[in-house]
């Protein structure tokens, strides 16, 4: 019983610490956007990949963008806005 309080205690810490670092990204269709590349071979290969245009916009925080002639769906956390 004690140890379920305290799980649910820490449970609560650690979520509004994660809130409190979050940054809310308002995407919008038609935005352009950048992808995170998890594909890279070395440190000196770039972080952030494109820039894709947001076709639509799913319930569930992720996202629809334009990748040359494919359609990929992310996540918005692996997104960042471009600003050119």
């Amino acid at each position: 019983m004690i140890a379920r309080k305290n799980l649910i205690v820490g449970k609560e810490t650690s979520k509004t610490v994660y809130d409190k670092k979050q940054n809310e990204m308002y995407i919008n269709v038609g935005d352009k956007v950048l992808a995170k590349n998890h594909a890279r071979k070395c440190k000196l290969s770039p972080i952030w990949l494109g820039s894709y245009n947001v076709i639509s916009l799913q319930d569930n925080e992720n996202v629809l963008i334009k990748k040359g002639r494919k359609e990929v769906r992310l996540h918005k956390n692996e997104l960042k806005m471009c600003h050119s």
